[in-house]
């Protein structure tokens, strides 16, 4: 008798089950269907954002490339005079005019580009999970530390010594934040395994890929082991790497989730 009042019992609740259990199933496709087109939207928004500004950094290392190149220099500079020596030192004063030009653009995309990429963290977050204001303002405040810190030392404002102390302090603090800090916290109690990789991935490219910066800095301004010329194209190279890798791991992470 009690078991056919559980079968009664069971066979009344089973059509409620089954609603409630397509109504969850809907829900959550609803829910996910929901978080990739923010994800996709929030994607959109950045390439938008970065990708002119990275076609310019580009379009600024193959003009600089271009204009020092010896081919060029000798159609474009005409002697003054006929003596080669005074020829030979025209063409290294505009070389290193050259130089000082694509130094100051350098700088100037690099406060630009280098917060965003860093911002980058935040936005991957964000879009998976509510992020605190407070991870968005440490990246950009360690990156521009780091920036800032690294530009006046090379551009004489500073000790090139002090200017490297403060560059490193800015980015091991940046390393600190997305390791050990808030942002590592909340990526690895995020659950998503797409936001996992993508975010190890870009961690890699900030501790490895960016090392050559400092090593760059320690060789051309501190110990003059490095000629300048050849300091600017790695530079340049770097940047051209580090920033494209950065949007590959962001679009196979959207791609992936």
């Amino acid at each position: 008798m009690a078991i056919d009042k559980l079968i009664e019992v069971g066979l009344s609740l089973l059509p409620a089950i089954l609603v409630a259990a397509i109504a969850y199933y809907f829900f959550k496709q609803h829910i996910e269907n929901e978080n990739n087109i923010r994800r996709f939207k929030l994607q959109k928004s950045m390439q938008k954002e970065t990708f002119p500004i990275r076609l310019q950094a580009y379009e600024r290392m193959v003009l600089f490339l271009e204009r020092i190149s010896p081919s060029k220099l000798l159609t474009r500079i005409h002697p003054n005079s006929s003596n080669k020596e005074d020829y030979e030192s025209l063409l290294i004063a505009t070389i290193e005019q050259e130089f000082e030009h694509n130094l100051s653009q350098q700088i100037y995309y690099w406060l630009i580009t280098v917060p965003l990429l860093m911002l980058e963290f935040y936005f991957v977050l964000a879009a998976v999970k509510k992020v605190p204001s407070s991870v968005f303002w440490k990246l950009l405040i360690g990156s521009l530390v780091m920036l800032i810190g690294g530009y006046l030392g090379e551009a004489g404002y500073m000790q090139p010594f002090v200017g490297f102390v403060i560059g490193m302090a800015g980015w091991i603090y940046i390393l600190f934040e997305i390791f050990s800090g808030e942002a590592g916290t909340l990526a690895a109690k995020a659950g998503n395994k797409s936001l996992q990789t993508a975010f190890s991935a870009m961690r890699i490219i900030v501790t490895i890929g960016w090392a050559v910066y400092p090593l760059g800095y320690i060789f051309g301004y501190l110990t003059g082991g490095v000629d300048v010329n050849a300091l600017n194209v790695i530079y340049n190279a770097a940047d051209f790497l580090n920033k494209i890798a950065f949007g590959l791991i962001i679009w196979a992470a959207a791609m992936q989730n």
